[in-house]
């Protein structure tokens, strides 16, 4: 589990030359920062994914922080959460870091690839506003310019825990899937219309993140299910 992505531009996914294309959860985002599964260090994933929220408040309790969740043997992204909710200082600290990174390179990817949509799915989405806020934040303080990420949609995946396995399908050479985008999705986050960023409007293409021509050019990010 970590963090995944995926770029797509005139209604074909980016691939690269081997297939290893868009490895967003392997940006370096700090260089000094924790250790990744893949073996390098202060990789977005081995900061913003769900295992790394928990992996970071186990940490700062070890260390001596006080917590509501003191005490409890395996802590998981969704108790992290929940802890937030109930306003658990730590907890709230570990979405407040995840957010600020997770910003921080979308920021970046806007450079890269000015997409006109950013789908998020995966278990740490479900954090909500606890996640987004930050990444909120951290977005307009990084992006050079408003041009970047004004009208921008940032909304939540439709399929759940299923996209990978949708995916899968519609890359299948004998089957053809084809996926509508639902309607209305609000910029920034479509579970929170007022959470756009001054000056954003309503986005109202043919589908999320539709250019004029109708085709859908963005990118997706997904962490991995809450646990």
């Amino acid at each position: 589990t970590g963090i995944g992505g995926g770029v797509i531009e005139n209604d074909h996914l980016l691939m690269g030359q081997r297939g290893l294309a868009a490895e967003v959860g392997h940006i370096t985002v700090d260089p000094d920062g924790p250790p990744c599964s893949c073996g390098q260090r202060g990789h977005l994933e081995a900061i913003s994914s769900g295992p790394a929220i928990a992996r970071w408040v186990t940490q700062q309790i070890a260390q001596g922080a006080e917590s509501s969740l003191k005490g409890d043997v395996s802590i998981t992204a969704r108790e992290v959460a929940d802890a937030a909710r109930q306003g658990d200082p730590l907890s709230n600290a570990a979405f407040q870091r995840a957010g600020l990174y997770f910003g921080r390179t979308m920021a970046d990817l806007l450079h890269l690839f000015n997409p006109s949509v950013v789908v998020i799915g995966g278990g740490v989405s479900h954090s909500g506003e606890l996640l987004f806020q930050p990444m909120r934040a951290s977005l307009q303080q990084y992006a050079i310019s408003p041009k970047y990420y004004d009208d921008l949609v940032i909304t939540r995946a439709q399929l759940g825990d299923d996209a990978g396995l949708v995916g899968a399908l519609a890359r299948h050479p004998r089957r053809k899937l084809a996926l509508r985008a639902g309607d209305g999705a609000d910029v920034f986050c479509r579970d929170n219309p007022q959470a756009a960023l001054p000056g954003h409007r309503r986005h109202q293409g043919s589908a999320p993140g539709a250019g004029s021509d109708g085709r859908v050019r963005g990118f997706a990010l997904r962490g991995p299910v809450y646990g």
